[in-house]
């Protein structure tokens, strides 16, 4: 209650929390109207861990572990593996290769791990079936045999092929053209993910191309493929 001149004014509490809850509540709706969302940007991929084996033109081979991690949308792959030459990545990124090292003191590593060929063509093979990245490329010419299978060849892969396998559906080959060799990057044991749309392969083999005759030997085999 206040005085003025003659009148005695009455407030009601009740209406005057009524006209406050009502002033906030617009102030809050103005405020919300000139916030712009942000898209929040959800990374689709998987990291998977693997036995890898290195074939060496004597017939010896070095085993290795390493951890692959593939995000689907941006087309990326990041190995890690922690030799006993020190601790590497490998980087394929927006189609440009790197390489970083921590290596221990007054070591060597006598054999070349991963390369920009390699990269490409496990990148390859880990997408081609995700999302039908791969299947959705049209075919190319008439069916061909590769190493004794019976393959359509998809085109629009840029540097690399990719093969269909007529039997299964799965586009299980990748054939790389690189600057000085030749590669085939075959999967085997394909499960569907849980993240995204598709399969990949729990084993790989990469082969060195180009002798038609001759008896395809791998040159790295990644065994053991597993995932969360």
């Amino acid at each position: 209650m206040k005085s003025v001149g003659n009148y005695v004014l009455y407030y009601r509490p009740a209406v005057i929390f009524t006209v406050i809850l009502t002033i906030f509540l617009s102030g809050c709706q103005e405020s919300s109207k000139n916030k712009v969302s942000e898209p929040v940007r959800q990374e689709r991929g998987v990291v998977v861990d693997c036995i890898v084996e290195y074939y060496n033109p004597d017939g010896s081979r070095y085993v290795s572990e390493q951890s692959h991690k593939i995000e689907f949308d941006e087309k990326i792959l990041r190995i890690k593996a922690n030799e006993p030459a020190g601790e590497f990545e490998w980087l394929l990124k927006n189609g440009v290769f790197t390489i970083s090292q921590t290596l221990a003191p007054s070591a060597t590593q006598s054999i070349t791990l991963c390369d920009e060929n390699i990269a490409n063509g496990l990148l390859g093979l880990y997408i081609a079936n995700v999302n039908n990245i791969g299947l959705s490329l049209p075919a190319s010419g008439e069916p061909v045999k590769i190493d004794g299978r019976r393959y359509q060849i998809l085109a629009g892969g840029g540097d690399l092929t990719f093969c269909k396998n007529l039997d299964s559906g799965i586009v299980d080959t990748v054939l790389l053209a690189g600057v000085d060799k030749k590669l085939m990057v075959r999967g085997y044991g394909y499960k569907e993910l849980k993240t995204v749309s598709g399969s990949i392969p729990t084993k790989i083999e990469i082969f060195r191309t180009g002798a038609e005759t001759a008896k395809l030997k791998p040159l790295v085999r990644y065994n053991g493929i597993i995932w969360e």
